[in-house]
C-alpha cells in the first residue's frame, strides 16, 4: 500500500491521477474531504485528518510500505514532515519520498530550502530508504503572473541575466509514480 500526502494539490493531485490510471492501490491523506471527493471516484481510499494528530497519522499508515510526502510551505512544515517520517519509521514504511528543492543544500541562508534540506537530513537519519524530489521552478506557478505577461508581454523573475529550467508539475508527478512503483 502507498500512502501520499498533498493529494488535493497541484503535484500530490497528478500524483494521484497517475497512480489511480495505472491502478495502484493507494491510501490519501487529506484534511478536507470534500476537496477530496473526486480522488475516491477514481479509487483512492482516504483518511481525513490532519497531519499533526498522531492519531490520524498512525491510521493512515497502517500496512503502508512506501509513502509520498508532498506538503506545500509553510511555517509547521518542518515539523510535520520530521513527525510523518519518524511515524512512517515506527510504521514499518521501507521507502518514502519527498518533494524537496532544487535549493535545499548545506547553509543555505534561504529558510524554505534551509527547512527542506534538514527534514532531508532527518529522513536519510531514519533508516527507511528514501527518493528527493528536488525540482526546479513549477511552470504551473506562472499560472498566477497571466495577467502581468499578458500586460507587459514578458515573464519576470528575479534572474538577472539567468536562465531556468522550469519544471511541469506532471512530469515531476510521473517521477514520482516511478519511485515507488517501477
Amino acid at each position: 500500500m502507498i500512502l501520499l500526502t498533498g493529494a488535493t494539490g497541484k503535484t500530490g493531485g497528478e500524483v494521484a491521477r497517475q497512480l489511480a490510471a495505472k491502478g495502484v492501490i493507494c491510501r490519501a491523506l487529506v484534511r478536507d474531504a470534500e476537496k477530496a471527493a473526486s480522488l475516491t471516484d477514481s479509487g483512492i481510499e482516504l483518511v481525513i485528518g490532519d497531519m499533526g494528530d498522531q492519531a490520524i497519522l498512525a491510521e493512515a499508515l497502517l500496512g503502508v510500505d512506501k509513502a509520498i510526502l508532498i506538503l506545500p510551505n509553510s511555517a509547521k512544515q518542518e515539523t510535520l514532515e520530521k513527525q510523518f517520517i519518524d511515524a512512517a519509521s515506527k510504521a514499518g514504511v521501507a521507502h518514502l519520498v519527498k518533494l524537496s528543492s532544487m535549493e535545499a543544500v548545506a547553509n543555505t541562508d534561504s529558510p524554505i530550502p534551509a527547512m527542506h534540506y534538514a527534514v532531508e537530513q532527518h529522513l536519510k537519519g531514519s533508516g527507511m530508504s528514501w527518493t528527493m524530489i528536488r525540482p526546479n521552478f513549477f511552470m504551473q506557478n506562472l499560472l498566477s503572473s497571466a495577467g502581468t505577461i499578458k500586460d507587459k508581454q514578458g515573464i519576470f523573475l528575479p534572474l538577472g541575466n539567468g536562465k531556468t529550467g522550469m519544471s511541469d508539475s506532471r512530469d515531476i508527478a510521473a517521477l514520482i509514480v516511478e519511485a515507488v512503483t517501477g
